[in-house]
């Protein structure tokens, strides 16, 4: 992806606890475009190997919303940045306001059975808590549609805790709807 310079939008708060247990699966079809809205200097852009220590702290705030985080480290979740980035089909998307790292955006493309084009499957999306409710959040999920639409992809899901009313909210206010449920079985 070129960098793109986009900017704050309306204000929305991204909530990303990620874990085991039941989830709401939540999907965007093309037919949502994402408003224009008044912004302010940022820059979405391909995350590379040299912004991987850059997602530290955020890195941090998302294992910390993680109600049993125990199994969960900084320094794999890095190493795993390094190889996603690695990955034909796997995307880190990062939002910087005065060069600074403020967000991130995982997501993957996959083809499945029924679909005749690829599916997106949002992974993870954190803003740093000094940056929540500026818009940055709805920002990269609209870079990561763009990118899924680019591709051909008939869809974009994202799924979080289904006691998680904020995300869920949010994800409805970037144009995504409900009606699947994604259920975890933790093999370790």
């Amino acid at each position: 992806m070129e960098n793109n310079r986009v900017g704050m939008a309306k204000k929305e708060e991204v909530a990303s606890a990620l874990k085991g247990g039941s989830l709401t699966r939540i999907s965007h079809k093309k037919s949502t475009a994402m408003p224009n809205l008044p912004m302010d200097e940022m820059i979405i852009e391909t995350a590379k190997n040299n912004d991987i220590n850059e997602l530290r702290p955020l890195l941090l705030e998302l294992i910390s919303s993680i109600e049993d985080a125990s199994e969960f480290n900084v320094e794999t979740a890095l190493e795993n940045c390094k190889q996603i980035i690695q990955h034909p089909n796997s995307y880190i998307y990062i939002a910087r306001m005065s060069k600074k790292v403020v967000g991130f955006i995982n997501f993957t493309i996959r083809k499945t059975i029924l679909h005749k084009a690829p599916s997106g499957l949002i992974d993870e999306i954190v803003v740093a808590k000094t940056h929540h409710k500026q818009g940055i959040g709805k920002k990269l999920i609209a870079a990561a549609i763009e990118k899924c639409t680019k591709l051909g992809c008939c869809e974009v899901e994202v799924s979080t805790e289904i006691t998680n009313k904020g995300a869920i909210s949010f994800y409805k206010n970037c144009g995504f709807r409900g009606g699947s449920v994604l259920l975890e079985y933790d093999i370790d």
